[in-house]
C-alpha cells in the first residue's frame, strides 16, 4: 500500500512539473501578436513603399 501512495505522489509531482514547464517555456501567442508591429516589420514596410513609388 505504501508503494502505491509513493507512485501516486511521484506521478502528481511529475504532472505539476510538466504543467509548470509548459507554461514557462512556451511563448505567449498574445505577446507575439501584439498591436504594434516590430521595428523590423516597420523597416520592411518602408522599403516596400519606396519600391512601389
Amino acid at each position: 500500500m505504501n508503494s502505491r501512495k509513493y507512485v501516486i505522489s511521484i506521478s502528481r509531482l511529475l504532472v505539476i512539473i510538466m504543467l509548470f514547464s509548459i507554461f514557462t517555456y512556451t511563448p505567449v501567442p498574445a505577446a507575439a501578436a501584439g498591436e504594434e508591429p516590430s521595428v523590423e516589420l516597420n523597416g520592411l514596410i518602408a522599403q516596400a513603399e519606396v519600391l512601389n513609388r
